[in-house]
Order: C-alpha cells, then structure tokens, then sequence
C-alpha cells in the first residue's frame, strides 16, 4: 500500500502563499487526480489541524507542532523522516504539496524499489518536496539532527526563518527543502523533467515568453506526468486559468 500525504495547517504562511489560500478544495482536488491518475494500490491521507470539508475518502492525521509552527509551516514536513512515520502513517509514504496538477499516470514514478527518491529543482541544486517517495524511516538523520531552536532570522525579526548549516552549504532559501539538500544533496536519486515532473515557473514559464514578454499560452509538455506550481502561481489563480487551459482539465474533482 502507498500512503500519498499532503499536509494543510490553519495558521502562519502554511495555509496562505501570497494571494493563495490553502483549503479543502486543494486537498479534494489532489485525492481526485491521484485516484485518476494511480493504480497502484494506495490511499490519500492529509495532516492537518483543519479536516472540515475533507473528503471522507481522505484519511487525516493530526499535525504535529514540534515548536515549528510559528517558524514557518514548512518545516513541519521534516518529521516525515521521524522512524514513527511506519506506524503513524504507513510504512511506504509519497508526499505530494498541494499545488502540483497531476496531468498524467504516476504509476512509472512510485513504481519504484528505491528506498528514497525527491524531486531536484531545474534552476539550483536544491532538493523539492513538493514530489518525494521513501520508506519510512529512511533518511531519519534528517529529522533526528534537526533542531527548531538552531533556526535564525538573518535578514532581521521579520524575515524568514533558516537553518545555519543549510546556509553554510548554500542553500539559501528559508525552507524545508534547503535544509534537507544540505544533509542529502548530491548523493540521493532524483527525477527530473525527464522523469516527467516539470516545473511550472522555472521550465513552462519561461520557455514559452518571446522576447522577455509574458506568454499568453504554456503548453503542457506531451511527456509531462506532474507539473509543480511551486513559487507565486498557483493552480488557482485566474492568471495560470488564462495561459494554461489543462490545469482545468486536470485539476478538477
């Protein structure tokens, strides 16, 4: 059995993105694509501290704190890599973020023996989470070094929180994803756009503006089993509505 999880929490920048709001309907949508799109045996399971308005389909865990919260929701997904996970969860997990339209079958990316496989981002050496299969318990020196009281704010007590060693190693950006490609980067499996999983503004975006102009159409790539909205779009948003008619297409109950 595959557990696919998604995490929705109800307060700090978890639940918003900018102009975005995380709800119900980004999780139902989810459970929805991946119900199309996978046959392998498996169920939809969302951690959240707000289950209203959740598919019953769906199975919720209670978030954990962790003192994490109030220093930036992201970090919450660390404890995925917690050995408990196996019991809490299940022993072979997929966590999906919200924001990815799922345009294609996964069973080629989870069909996989690997014992942990993430998604690399196409611009930096930066691992994503927003697409990461493991067997729990994998890795757990992720999660067992991390210390939320070894994170600062070095632009100041309104910017971001980071984790020192990830910016000794370079990996700037205020995040979950910086601090586990500083444990794990280079050494770990990784799809790519060749796997299909492409990214919406670092790969569709950008290929398609003509002379630094704004495209008024992103094709989606034939081979393209995942696209990942990471950043400011949003699969939500009348803008991407406007350039991208297959995110209607997919991202839909």
């Amino acid at each position: 059995m595959l557990h696919v999880v998604c995490f929705l929490w109800d307060n700090g920048p978890g639940k918003r993105r900018g102009r975005v709001q995380y709800t119900a309907e980004h999780v139902n949508r989810l459970r929805a694509m991946v119900e199309r799109n996978l046959s392998l045996a498996h169920e939809v399971v969302c951690i959240t501290d707000d289950p209203e308005g959740l598919d019953p389909r769906i199975r919720v865990v209670p978030l954990w704190d962790e003192g994490l919260r109030e220093k930036g929701g992201a970090y919450l997904r660390l404890k995925l890599f917690d050995e408990t996970m196996a019991d809490l969860i299940g022993e072979r997990l997929v966590q999906l973020d919200l924001d990815v339209v799922v345009t294609d079958s996964l069973d080629p990316l989870f069909e996989r023996d690997e014992d942990f496989v993430i998604w690399r981002e196409p611009r930096n050496a930066t691992y994503n989470t927003s697409v990461m299969l493991m067997t729990a318990g994998a890795r757990k020196e992720v999660w067992s070094s991390f210390d939320p009281a070894d994170l600062t704010q070095p632009h100041g007590p309104h910017g971001a929180w980071a984790h020192p060693h990830a910016l000794e190693k370079g990996f700037s950006n205020a995040t979950d994803q910086a601090w586990i490609s500083a444990c794990l980067y280079p050494r770990e499996e990784a799809w790519t756009k060749e796997d299909g999983i492409w990214s919406f503004k670092r790969q569709l975006y950008r290929q398609n503006r003509v002379d630094g102009s704004y495209p008024k159409k992103v094709d989606l790539p034939a081979d393209a089993k995942i696209v990942a909205f990471h950043g400011a779009a949003d699969p939500t948003l009348w803008s991407v509505n406007k350039i991208c008619p297959w995110v209607r297409e997919h991202w839909r109950l």
